[in-house]
């Protein structure tokens, strides 16, 4: 990410490749155009960094 980049990557407000988004059967996921980061759609106009799937489960017991 360059210093002139948009500055809403370092807070956490990113803007989507909208060629690139996709539909994911429970969200629009896609990538940054800016920092290139995975982001997820959290409203209209508003995408956060993607929260990575083991992130999810950590500490959760296993069912075996």
């Amino acid at each position: 990410m360059s210093i002139f980049s948009f500055p809403g990557c370092l807070f956490n407000r990113h803007r989507p490749q909208r060629r690139g988004v996709s539909w994911d059967g429970r969200q629009y996921i896609g990538e940054c155009r800016d920092c290139g980061e995975p982001i997820q759609r959290h409203g209209r106009r508003d995408w956060r960094k993607r929260k990575i799937e083991s992130e999810d489960t950590e500490g959760v017991p296993s069912s075996t």
